[in-house]
């Protein structure tokens, strides 16, 4: 049976700010043991790219990258912006065929600085021995049309590569001197330059004009919706999918058995925008018990450690500096800042979160013993319309031993209550899907009828889970917050 081989419409969107209106292309021929190393190599060729000293990638429609060589710690803080901080990556050895079939698109970016984006179709199968023979081993060009830019944008050869000692550039119509290589107008006959001139005052391009016209026409001529080149919004469009809130349970239980790769594999892809504290603190947790610089995910950790630091520098909420500076330490191979107290910070969360409006929790700063203030203050007969006072000291029943230092946490302030409403409807107003965007006006409609409406509109929009997570996060990080104060840290 002859076999079939994939043909793949590539097509040169743009690059280097500018647009190509109508877009160049050429289908190729792939073989179905093609890699998409070897794809990238054969669109390079294809399209003239005679410099590729240059990092490239592809990005499926669901958001999957294929990357080359580049450490995914280097492309953490392109995914730090927003979404997942950890990008579902592929090598470049991966197999094209399994991933993608007939009427599938992927982008290819070759050059990551200059972004030369092309937008790849699978449009046809062949039987590429009737056609072509047998000799034909890997991607091939099989047709191909419109003109191709320099990739650096060039119409000659440098001028850098030829000025000799004395010369001055040969930027201008009337070439250099001093050995300096002349430019190719100087070359061109008398009739032809004038005729080249005239056409230029006349505003219409020739067929000297033809390979640089992109780059001087109307820059609103190939503007998008937004008002953005088409090619960068096929570039900051495709391929970025809605992620999935990250499941926090998930996380935590692979951090408590120290299972590595399914901590990988729950945070992959997955939205921490919301819960950057609580995947934070696992992340760390988890390197720190992880087996050294040999560990076989340890390249996925740091981009994940990388992508979180960035993100709670961006999201900037109480307590997100301290963590980054813990996460740091922990890349770093350094001692964290403050004193270890043993106490694990979900726990005490969870006792001030069980307090409610009865005036928190007392948190002992010498053993990390959490005491409801409700049950020190009923033992100690204390009027509840009285002051806040610390818990008795040297109580025997209770294990309390005198002159130890405590910390009392409360979350009953309702204004604390009403800046996690605000931020929960800030953070789906700040989300890239119509959805989020209506359920953050939903919310806010809920939340000017006060604080009942508010959760009202958050359990008829299915958003409850979500929204725990969310507050859960912003006490982890006050608590956190609260104990740096004290120059502690969770151990």
């Amino acid at each position: 049976m002859a076999r079939r081989w994939q043909v793949i419409t590539v097509e040169l969107l743009g690059g280097r700010g500018i647009d190509l209106d109508p877009p160049p292309g050429r289908d190729l021929i792939a073989p179905p043991s093609t890699t998409f190393a070897e794809l990238a190599h054969a669109i390079d060729l294809a399209f003239a790219r005679w410099d590729r000293a240059h990092h490239h990638e592809f990005t499926l429609a669901d958001g999957t990258r294929i990357i080359d060589d580049v450490a995914q710690r280097d492309l953490a803080a392109r995914a730090a912006t927003g979404g997942p901080i950890l990008d579902r990556v592929l090598p470049g050895t991966t197999q094209v065929k399994p991933l993608l079939e007939r009427g599938d698109t992927m982008r290819y970016v070759f050059d990551l600085s200059d972004r030369w984006v092309y937008r790849c179709a699978i449009t046809d199968k062949i039987s590429v021995e009737r056609l072509i023979g047998p000799r034909i081993t890997g991607p091939q060009p099989i047709r191909g049309w419109g003109d191709l830019p320099d990739q650096y944008g060039r119409t000659r050869p440098d001028a850098e590569r030829h000025r000799g000692a004395g010369s001055r550039r040969v930027d201008d119509e009337g070439g250099g001197a001093g050995g300096a290589r002349p430019a190719p107008e100087a070359l061109e006959s008398g009739p032809s330059r004038r005729a080249r001139r005239a056409a230029e005052r006349a505003g219409a391009p020739d067929r000297w004009d033809h390979l640089g016209c992109e780059g001087r026409r109307d820059p609103r001529d190939a503007r998008g919706e937004r008002g953005r080149p088409r090619h960068l919004e096929f570039l900051e469009e495709f391929g970025a999918p809605v992620a999935e809130p990250v499941d926090v349970g998930a996380v935590r239980r692979a951090r408590a058995r120290r299972d590595i790769p399914s901590l990988v594999s729950a945070i992959t892809g997955a939205d921490c925008r919301h819960a950057l504290q609580q995947v934070g603190a696992c992340l760390a947790g988890a390197w720190r018990s992880s087996d050294g610089p040999g560990h076989a995910l340890r390249e996925p950790m740091t981009a994940a450690m990388l992508s979180a630091i960035t993100q709670l520098g961006l999201r900037g909420w109480p307590g997100d500096d301290v963590l980054a500076e813990l996460i740091m330490a922990r890349l770093r191979q350094e001692r964290p800042a403050g004193s270890p107290l043993p106490l694990r910070l979900g726990a005490l969360v969870t006792s001030i979160a069980a307090a409610g409006q009865r005036d928190g929790v007392w948190l002992d700063l010498d053993t990390g013993v959490v005491w409801p203030a409700s049950i020190l203050a009923a033992r100690a007969g204390r009027d509840w319309a009285g002051p806040i006072t610390p818990p008795v000291e040297g109580d025997a029943a209770l294990g309390i031993a005198p002159g130890h230092r405590w910390l009392h946490l409360d979350e009953s302030d309702p204004g604390t209550a009403w800046s996690d409403r605000r931020a929960f409807i800030a953070h789906l107003a700040g989300g890239r899907s119509e959805e989020e965007i209506i359920n953050a006006r939903a919310l806010r409609r809920g939340a000017e009828r006060g604080p009942e409406a508010f959760y009202a509109a958050v359990v008829d929009r299915g958003l409850d889970s979500l929204w725990l997570t969310f507050r859960d996060d912003r006490r982890w990080g006050r608590a956190r917050a609260a104990l740096a104060a004290e120059g502690l840290r969770p151990a």
